[in-house]
C-alpha cells in the first residue's frame, strides 16, 4: 500500500508539473510570437520612377557622333538605380557601330556632365535600331548613387557610321521629371537645354539604410523558437 500511495502521489506531482509547464509554454509561445512579429523588418520601399517621359511626344533628334545626356535627380529615399530606358531609332540608313549608355555625375561646368561613374550600364548595336523609335531598357543595374543629387544618363556613339534618332520632348505628359536640368550635348562642349527632355525613364529604389544586413523573417522566427526551447530546458532543470 505504501508503494501504491507513493506512486499515486508521484503521479499527482507529475500531473501538476505538466500543467504548470503547459501553462508556461502557452504564455511563452504567445510572447515569442509577439517578439517575432515585433522584430520582423518592414518591407523595403518598392522601386519607383524618378524620371519618366515615355508618355511625352515631341521631335526626333537626328545625330551622328555626338553625345547626348539625360538629366535626372535622385530623391532622399530612392537612389539605387535599378533600370534605365532611352528611346532611340534609325533614320533609315544602314548603321554600324554601337551606342554606349552610362551614368555621369553633374560635376562639370554649369552642372553639366562631369565624370563617368563605373562601367557602361549597357550598349545598343546600331544595326538593331528600328525606323520606329523604341525604348531600350537596361535592367538589373543596382547602381548605388548619392541621395538628392543630380546625375546624367549619357548616350555615347562608338565607331558609329550614319545617323540615328534620339527621341526628345518638351512635354512629359504627366510623367515624372524629378530635378531634371533638361538634356544636353557635347558638340564640342556640354550645353544643357532646360525644359527639354530625352524620352526615357530612370527607375530607382531605397538604399536600405546604412546598417548591416537585415535578417529574413524566417530567420527571426527560428531564433525566437530556439530561445523558447532554451528557456524551457532551463526550467526543466530547475524543477528537477
Amino acid at each position: 500500500m505504501s508503494g501504491g500511495r507513493f506512486w499515486v502521489s508521484l503521479s499527482f506531482e507529475r500531473v501538476r508539473e505538466m500543467r504548470s509547464v503547459l501553462n508556461w509554454l502557452r504564455k511563452s509561445s504567445l510572447a515569442a510570437v509577439a517578439v517575432v512579429c515585433l522584430v520582423m523588418p518592414a518591407n523595403r520601399a518598392k522601386a519607383g520612377m524618378i524620371y519618366d517621359t515615355t508618355g511625352g511626344s515631341g521631335v526626333s533628334l537626328t545625330t551622328s557622333n555626338v553625345q547626348f545626356a539625360l538629366s535626372f535627380q535622385t530623391t532622399s529615399t530612392e537612389y539605387v538605380i535599378n533600370a534605365v530606358g532611352v528611346e532611340m531609332g534609325n533614320t533609315g540608313s544602314s548603321l554600324t557601330g554601337t551606342l554606349n549608355v552610362s551614368i555621369y555625375d553633374a560635376t562639370g561646368m554649369g552642372n553639366a556632365p562631369g565624370a563617368q561613374l563605373g562601367t557602361n550600364i549597357g550598349s545598343v548595336d546600331a544595326a538593331s535600331l528600328s525606323t520606329f523609335a523604341t525604348v531600350f531598357s537596361f535592367t538589373g543595374l543596382s547602381r548605388s548613387l548619392s541621395p538628392s543629387t543630380n546625375y546624367y544618363i549619357v548616350i555615347a556613339p562608338n565607331n558609329l557610321s550614319g545617323q540615328y534618332l534620339l527621341s526628345g520632348t518638351s512635354d512629359p505628359s504627366g510623367g515624372i521629371v524629378n530635378g531634371s536640368l533638361g538634356f544636353g550635348y557635347n558638340s564640342p562642349s556640354w550645353s544643357v537645354t532646360p525644359g527639354s527632355y530625352i524620352i526615357g525613364y530612370v527607375s530607382a529604389s531605397s538604399g536600405g539604410g546604412s546598417g548591416g544586413a537585415v535578417p529574413e523573417p524566417t530567420s527571426m522566427a527560428i531564433f525566437g523558437l530556439g530561445a523558447l526551447g532554451f528557456a524551457y530546458r532551463n526550467r526543466r532543470k530547475l524543477m528537477k
